[in-house]
């Protein structure tokens, strides 16, 4: 039995009872490949959710922001841009926009280069934010990725998952998302 030795023993989690319970789930290979992406995807943002988000008070997709935004510094993101990154509608991240801006954790502030476009920019306490961000995130990717798997299966999965994130989003944009 392998657990999952990043949980405290009343969370520990039988990763053979689970890959298992989806392999008789779902017998054929496409369906056990779903079963298997829809159980990672999961547990993962749960992970995430209960080591990063909920420490901070913050939700999935205002860390994706805050984050994004941060790695670009100063100049902060443009609308389209974070559309693109976040792979959401024009909609959604107007939404989200408005949402993290509530909160004081971005600004809108005129694009230089384009003046019917905004930038979305860390206010202070968005910084802050980031900030706290950080080493919370670290930490989960060290238990989820490096703690795991060795260097090649590490570049492996990057790979894999880089390629899986494009066809989605192709196949999204085929659909008119």
């Amino acid at each position: 039995m392998t657990t999952d030795q990043h949980t405290d023993t009343e969370t520990a989690v039988d990763t053979d009872a689970v890959v298992d319970g989806v392999s008789e789930l779902f017998p054929s290979a496409r369906l056990a490949a779903t079963g298997a992406l829809h159980a990672a995807s999961l547990a993962v943002a749960r992970a995430f959710e209960q080591r990063v988000n909920a420490p901070l008070g913050i939700d999935t997709e205002t860390a994706d922001l805050i984050v994004r935004i941060s790695l670009v510094g100063e100049a902060g993101l443009r609308g389209v841009d974070c559309v693109r990154q976040l792979h959401l509608t024009p909609t959604q991240v107007s939404r989200l926009a408005d949402r993290v801006e509530s909160r004081g954790l971005i600004e809108r502030t005129p694009d230089p280069q384009d003046r019917r476009a905004q930038r979305l920019v860390l206010t202070e306490a968005g910084k802050q934010t980031a900030e706290a961000i950080a080493p919370l995130t670290e930490t989960v990717i060290q238990a989820l990725i490096f703690d795991e798997f060795d260097e090649r299966e590490r570049t492996v999965l990057i790979d894999l998952l880089e390629r899986l994130t494009a066809r989605a989003t192709h196949l999204n944009e085929e659909a008119g998302d």
